[in-house]
């Protein structure tokens, strides 16, 4: 099966992207939010996605494993979504390169309040090995909230970024 580096933004995002992709794909999961505010927040969305991993991994939906990317702290001087993707899919892309992955992927289409057009260019411009996706599509945000019910996810109402004024 081919192996498939995915960056998630949050377990609520994550969870239907997983449920969806996880025949497809051996998934390894990563976790780089460096945009995320305050460290609190960003603490509490990975709690909840390795918490997410670890259910549906007993339900046999198998997600392979979880890397945690450190990296710098990224705080842009203006929100810009476009920089914000392009750092984030850039380290996707170099990590995925790094660990020999047939593919790599984003779950941030799945979010109503995303570009997917403006992400699938970034990613495409980094590697042909960039899975193009729309996960809203075909109810995707919708089932994201409900598979965030049943699993009882802490689902964010920001990014992570600073609000704009």
């Amino acid at each position: 099966m081919k192996r498939l580096l995915l960056h998630c933004c949050c377990a609520p995002c994550a969870s239907y992207v997983l449920d969806l992709l996880r025949e497809q794909f051996d998934i390894t999961v990563l976790f780089y939010n460096p945009n995320i505010i305050p460290n609190e927040e960003r603490d509490r969305r990975r709690a909840e996605l390795m918490k997410l991993v670890k259910l549906m991994n007993k339900e046999g939906k198998n997600c392979v494993e979880v890397i945690n990317y450190k990296g710098e702290k990224v705080l842009l001087e203006k929100r810009d979504c476009e920089e914000c993707f392009m750092h984030r899919l850039g380290v996707t892309w170099f990590m995925a390169e790094e660990g020999k992955f047939d593919y790599f992927a984003t779950t941030l289409t799945v979010s109503p309040h995303k570009n997917a057009s403006m992400v699938n260019e970034i990613g495409e411009a980094f590697s042909p090995k960039y899975y193009v996706s729309d996960f809203k599509k075909k109810d995707g945000f919708r089932k994201s909230v409900e598979l965030s019910q049943k699993y009882g996810l802490y689902r964010q109402n920001y990014c992570g970024c600073e609000p704009k004024e």
